[in-house]
């Protein structure tokens, strides 16, 4: 399996203040909050269009800000290459 260090997707901080050193952000999963929407037949809330393809999401309490933090090592099947 591929790993994160070698993704396209994946972004070191740009200063290691309050960070774990080594971990860096996958920017392939994206809120929860805002790749779906309400959807006008329900009560539910489905995924926008641009979102298909996307296989994970990631949510906090609030759905004001979370972010997928991974250390290089982690595998994944979204990988892309850089």
């Amino acid at each position: 399996m591929e790993r994160c260090k070698t993704c396209k997707h994946w972004e070191k901080p740009e200063n290691d203040y309050g960070e774990v050193p080594g971990t860096g952000k996958c920017k392939a999963v994206v809120q929860f909050w805002d790749a779906t929407e309400w959807n006008d037949e329900s009560d539910k809330r489905s995924l926008k269009p641009e979102y298909a393809g996307r296989l994970a999401f990631v949510q906090d309490g609030s759905d004001y800000y979370a972010e997928l933090k991974t250390l290089p090592d982690f595998g994944c099947v979204q990988h892309e290459g850089t």
